[in-house]
């Protein structure tokens, strides 16, 4: 649990670091910052003798055990999640609050389900408190940028969305269906 709770912390700071990166550095910076972070991640995940008390400190401290074949495998998604954000939206404000519910309202879903014993009858492995954080937090970060329609709406719906059992990563299915509602609402 103490490992969950540091990825989630994680997540979160480095949410907020790449939203500020995006706004002070703009979208085109940003998106070299993340590529060039993940080619780093994808050949590290593959190179045994590279800076290994480094390489051990970070599977120690935030790899889940299902992700022993593929090491950072959530890093390299949850940055592909940013990308996505960045590269497929022509209003900047629309990437901000994309990578803002990805990394804070994922993460603070993580942290409080973590400890709500009551389950979505659908999805044994989402919580109810966990959702309702998601949709919480989803909407507090939307009303920043967007108007009150489309934040309840996003929240609403990617809330939603992350509590369906499906065999996608979030990292990734959260960005494209917000990018996706977006452009219809």
């Amino acid at each position: 649990m103490l490992t969950e709770y540091k990825r989630q912390s994680f997540h979160i700071i480095f949410c907020l670091v790449i939203i500020s990166l995006t706004i002070l550095l703009g979208r085109e910076w940003t998106m070299l910052i993340l590529l060039s972070l993940f080619f780093f991640l994808l050949f590290y995940s593959k190179i045994n003798n590279f800076l290994p008390w480094l390489k051990k400190f970070l599977i120690k401290s935030f790899e889940r055990d299902s992700d022993k074949n593929f090491y950072f495998k959530g890093a390299i998604y949850y940055i592909i999640g940013m990308l996505i954000a960045l590269s497929f939206t022509s209003n900047l404000n629309y990437s901000i609050v994309l990578i803002g519910i990805l990394g804070f309202s994922d993460g603070l879903a993580t942290v409080i389900g973590i400890h709500d014993e009551r389950k979505i009858f659908w999805n044994s492995k989402k919580s109810v408190f966990g959702t309702l954080a998601f949709i919480t937090s989803a909407f507090i970060v939307s009303t920043i940028f967007l108007n009150l329609y489309q934040a309840i709406v996003l929240s609403v719906f990617l809330g939603f969305l992350e509590t369906l059992p499906i065999l996608f990563d979030d990292n990734i299915l959260i960005p494209l269906a917000g990018i996706i509602l977006l452009a219809l609402i």
